[in-house]
């Protein structure tokens, strides 16, 4: 269960209330071998030194990737993009529960991050972040926020319309003109907004491309209201309860909207889900708020 820009979002304003204002004492990193080794950690573990007696002084996401800045100058960027946990457990209430990373705190508090697959947690200087790739492709300004005020109309048109290929390109990776999406919520928003996954995204209509990009904030919004998405956990172990429209968990079930029968499509050198009737071009299913 993949980590979106709604959930990286939870976690970050969560860390920020909760994360205590108390040096670090120590850290422990189990079972960290594989992530050194594919460079999802620091390939020397001595790197999370650098936290040792600082203490927090922000925390910010964008796209995917959490950042908790502290006040030596040393960043701690958390990304648990394909699944994963990050849990703040208060002074009297040992970590328990799986993680590969544990950082406490002076006050008796600490933070755990448990990634499932792919992700990241690094303890980075100033120049090593700017190299980093996961805050490159995620805090690079020249991709849309979907979460931000300039997330416009005209600037997602414009976007969009330089975009000549698969819609499915054109919103997820690293060469998306937005951050923060991955094939859930891709899947997610192309029923709600009635466009099939093997459009390419500069053949868009006006109108299509406004429904996309209205869906697309509703959907942000709504998983932010609702804790983040069924499956995703916060920081204190509440799950989400935002559903998603259209996905693999609808195997053998019918469209939420329709009632037809949801049909598998190989795109991308993977695999997305659709419904053949809300989103084809002769049929457009109700918007977000049908």
């Amino acid at each position: 269960m993949s980590i979106e820009l709604p959930e990286a979002l939870i976690i970050a304003n969560q860390l920020r209330e909760r994360l205590p204002r108390a040096p670090v004492a120590g850290y422990r990193l189990v079972d960290v071998a594989r992530m050194q080794k594919i460079g999802f950690t620091n390939r020397d573990a001595a790197d999370f030194d650098m936290l040792v007696g600082a203490m927090v002084e922000s925390v910010a996401a964008r796209g995917n990737t959490i950042l908790v800045g502290f006040d030596n100058s040393i960043t701690l960027l958390i990304a648990p993009e394909y699944g994963g946990e990050v849990r703040v457990h208060p002074p009297g209430s040992p970590p328990s529960g799986r993680h590969q990373f544990r950082f406490d705190f002076d006050d008796g508090s600490a933070l755990t991050v448990w990634i499932k697959s792919m992700g990241g947690v690094m303890a980075l200087t100033s120049g090593a972040l700017e190299d980093n790739y996961m805050y490159r492709r995620d805090f690079d300004q020249s991709a849309l926020d979907p979460n931000s005020a300039g997330f416009t109309l005209p600037a997602f048109s414009s976007s969009l319309a330089q975009a000549r290929r698969a819609m499915k390109t054109a919103l997820v990776g690293k060469d998306a003109v937005v951050v923060g999406l991955s094939n859930a919520t891709f899947q997610d928003v192309l029923l709600r907004a009635g466009i099939h996954p093997k459009r390419r995204a500069a053949d868009l209509s006006t109108e299509e491309v406004a429904r996309l990009h209205d869906v697309i904030r509703w959907v942000i919004a709504e998983r932010l209201r609702l804790g983040g998405k069924v499956g995703f956990r916060d920081v204190f172990g509440a799950e989400g309860r935002y559903v998603l429209a259209m996905g693999p968990h609808l195997r053998g079930q019918p469209c939420p909207q329709c009632g037809g029968v949801v049909q598998k499509l190989s795109l991308g050198g993977g695999e997305v889900w659709c419904c053949p009737v809300c989103q084809s071009n002769q049929k457009w299913c109700r918007s977000h708020d049908g």
